[in-house]
């Protein structure tokens, strides 16, 4: 059995125009490899290269030490990001949207007006109708599976006059975190929102960095209207978090906080299910993992999509992919390359490791 690691540059690289007759059409793109490297160019853009390069381990050929490295998860030192996130947290519970403001103006250097928007109240976004039928379909599947899970009363007689009874009731309001610093994730909203929505939950916060001008991402915001989120916070990061959980002047406090996010949302979640806040969270979420087990029919797009999917999650990332029966790695290596330059959102921002 073979073990796949994975690195990808993905560098812009000023490059000289280069020609050649070899091209991979890879995802509906014209690409051309770049002489002496494991690079791709897209056809039509000299100036852009995507470095993908991949190393290969046979796992009977490692020693313990060397599997025990590769597999090896990365650790958060949260004692020096307590010490950093705890004053947030502070400072938002004193100054309430006026702190939101001021931190997001900081760290992502957007000046905001107003921080919470009442969906009733905006319009409905426009998007592109093979993106909305996407959304469509995925809300219908999501939705049909949760349904499922919803569990009837049920009311038992342990003995002649005494009934116990199971009742589910709906948290009465939840604060939904959807991450935005470095990838759009409209699937984390309707992951979050629709379980809610049939709950039946009466108030639901969503809380998504702004885009670049102040507003919500229009594919957000559709998902939220259709999975009926009643608010948005225009706000991200350990200060997001705070502002549901104490509650501000614009932001409903809530009962209860979903979703992922980086160490900092982590940090904050975790200070704040242990304060004076009286709010609850899911879990304090790791980093995101995925392993893909397949052999030599498995299709190259497949592997190398799944493998990428979780590469939105960030450079702390580990991902792990073993081959049975002698997978055609290299196949997955142009691919890869097409997916990073594309559809993830790191740009320039140096290399990641799949491990």
């Amino acid at each position: 059995m073979d073990a796949q690691l994975l690195s990808f540059n993905w560098t812009k690289c000023f490059c000289k125009s280069y020609q050649t007759n070899h091209s991979q059409l890879i995802g509906g793109q014209r690409y051309v490899p770049l002489p002496h490297t494991s690079s791709y160019l897209r056809a039509g853009s000299p100036d852009s290269a995507i470095s993908c390069s991949m190393k290969s381990y046979r796992l009977s050929e490692l020693t313990q030490t060397e599997v025990d490295s590769l597999k090896a998860r990365p650790r958060i030192d949260f004692s020096s990001i307590f010490n950093l996130v705890n004053p947030i947290v502070d400072d938002v519970r004193c100054r309430g949207d006026t702190a939101v403001k001021d931190y997001t103006a900081k760290f992502d250097k957007i000046g905001l007006d107003t921080t919470v928007e009442n969906v009733c109240e905006l319009p409905d976004p426009e998007l592109n109708a093979t993106v909305r039928e996407a959304f469509d379909v995925a809300y219908k599947n999501i939705y049909a599976f949760h349904a499922a899970q919803k569990s009837a009363e049920r009311s038992v007689e342990n003995m002649k006059g005494v009934k116990c009874k199971r009742v589910a009731r709906s948290i009465a309001s939840v604060g939904l975190y959807v991450p935005g610093g470095t990838a759009v994730l409209p699937s984390t909203a309707l992951m979050l929102a629709v379980p809610a929505q049939i709950a039946g939950c009466r108030t639901v916060v969503l809380a998504t960095p702004p885009t670049r001008d102040g507003s919500i991402c229009k594919e957000v915001l559709y998902c939220a209207k259709k999975a009926g989120v009643t608010h948005i916070l225009k706000a991200g990061g350990a200060q997001a978090i705070s502002a549901m959980a104490w509650g501000t002047a614009s932001c409903p406090k809530v009962e209860k906080i979903f979703g992922p996010g980086n160490q900092y949302v982590t940090a904050a979640k975790m200070i704040l299910q242990n304060s004076e806040a009286m709010v609850s969270i899911d879990m304090p979420a790791g980093p995101s993992e995925v392993l893909v087990i397949a052999d030599k029919h498995a299709n190259p797009i497949h592997i190398a999509s799944d493998l990428l999917s979780q590469g939105v999650r960030g450079g702390q990332l580990g991902l792990a992919e073993q081959g049975i029966c002698y997978v055609k790695f290299g196949a997955c290596e142009p691919v890869a390359a097409h997916f990073a330059g594309n559809l993830l959102p790191f740009g320039s921002r140096g290399t990641y490791e799949l491990t």
